[in-house]
């Protein structure tokens, strides 16, 4: 992790952890599990590349070529967790995580308009020079996609019914870039080339979300959560993201 975004939101997220302290108390200690639904959004080098490619092509009616580029930065998000409070302001939980995926396509009389970070990835022996000679129309099409285990160390603070509480955990992810590009020659239609690219990276990011919770009935909580993953998947091999998820979901303890 090397935002400094992200380091100002985990200490922050610390700083609830260290203060959950309180004197009423909605919940108690024990098991309990726990499924939530959501929306990921997602930021990462690509969504700044293809819009830059949007906007030249935008600002610039003369230009010999037409294209467009799109990327979808949002997603259904949903994860299962299990968690052991050690005490009312304390506790443990493990969770399936699944960010979902971020989309992304270009079409253009210009496969150079493509931007060089997908290039290196998509055909990593190509080189700029090479890239820059081609005289080709392109259709690409591709998604991120990103899951794994998160472990996680919350702290609560009580206040009757409602909890309010801050979490700091460790994210295994597993991030897979794939997709595939169409390459056809401008001056001879019949010269076609077609890749396809699928690369997966595991990985270990850092967590930190904030969340606010009421119980009812001593066994029933609803919860509603904000949750971000900085620099998730690999800069060379998947593109590094930026994920923020806010999900809303239901935790029964038993």
């Amino acid at each position: 992790m090397n935002s400094p975004k992200a380091l100002r939101f985990c200490l922050a997220t610390m700083a609830i952890l260290v203060g959950s302290t309180s004197t009423a108390s909605a919940t108690e200690d024990g098991w309990y599990y726990q499924l939530s639904l959501g929306v990921a959004n997602f930021s990462s080098p690509l969504t700044d590349a293809i819009d830059a490619v949007n906007a030249e092509l935008a600002a610039d009616p003369e230009l010999e070529v037409t294209g467009t580029g799109f990327v979808d930065d949002s997603d259904s998000t949903w994860t299962f967790a299990i968690g052991y409070r050690i005490n009312p302001y304390v506790g443990l939980e493990l969770a399936y995580v699944n960010l979902g995926k971020q989309g992304f396509g270009a079409t253009t009389d210009d496969a150079t308009d493509i931007p060089w970070e997908l290039w290196q990835l998509i055909v990593p022996e190509a080189t700029p020079a090479e890239v820059a000679s081609l005289n080709a129309s392109a259709e690409l099409d591709g998604e991120i996609r990103s899951g794994g285990a998160l472990v996680s160390l919350f702290g609560s603070y009580p206040i009757n019914n409602f909890e309010f509480s801050g979490r700091l955990g460790l994210f295994f992810a597993k991030t897979q870039l794939s997709g595939d590009l169409f390459l056809q020659d401008n001056t001879d239609p019949t010269l076609i080339g077609e890749f396809d690219f699928d690369s997966t990276k595991s990985t270990m990011e850092l967590m930190a979300g904030l969340g606010v919770g009421y119980t009812f009935f001593d066994h029933l909580q609803v919860r509603l959560d904000y949750s971000f993953f900085p620099d998730v998947g690999d800069e060379e091999l998947t593109l590094e993201t930026d994920v923020s998820a806010i999900t809303a979901g239901v935790a029964y303890r038993f």
